[in-house]
C-alpha cells in the first residue's frame, strides 16, 4: 500500500488545496446553471461553503487516510468512488437549499447543529 507519511501528506494536500477549490467550484457553478447572477451565485457559495467544509472535514481526511494508506492501488477508485456516493448526495441537498439560511444548513447537516457557524 503506501508509506503512512505519503497517506498523511497526500491527505493534507487533498484538503488544503482540492477540497476547498472543489467545493467552492460546485456551489458556484451549480447557481449559474439555475441561472442566477454571478453575485447570487458568490453569496450562495459563501452562504453554504463553510458549513460544507466542516462536513468535509469530518468525512474526507478519514477516508483519504484510509484509501492511501490500506486500499490497494487497483481499487483506490472504486473506493472513493463508494465513499463519493455519499458525499454527493450530501453537496446535492445543500445546493438545493435556496436560502443559505444557517439553520437551514444545520437541518441538512444534524453534526453542525450544536456548532456555532
Amino acid at each position: 500500500m503506501g508509506s503512512p507519511m505519503t497517506a498523511v501528506i497526500k491527505t493534507l494536500l487533498d484538503q488544503a488545496f482540492m477540497a476547498p477549490a472543489g467545493v467552492g467550484l460546485f456551489f458556484c457553478a451549480m447557481s449559474l446553471m439555475e441561472g442566477n447572477s454571478m453575485q447570487e451565485a458568490w453569496a450562495s457559495t459563501k452562504a453554504k461553503f463553510k458549513p460544507t467544509m466542516m462536513a468535509n472535514y469530518m468525512l474526507w481526511p478519514v477516508a483519504n487516510l484510509v484509501n492511501f494508506a490500506f486500499v490497494p492501488p487497483a481499487q483506490r477508485i472504486l473506493y472513493c468512488n463508494v465513499v463519493y456516493i455519499f458525499w454527493a448526495s450530501y453537496l446535492s441537498a445543500m445546493a438545493s437549499n435556496k436560502g443559505g439560511d444557517e439553520d437551514d444548513l444545520q437541518r441538512l447537516d444534524p453534526a453542525l447543529a450544536h456548532k456555532e457557524l
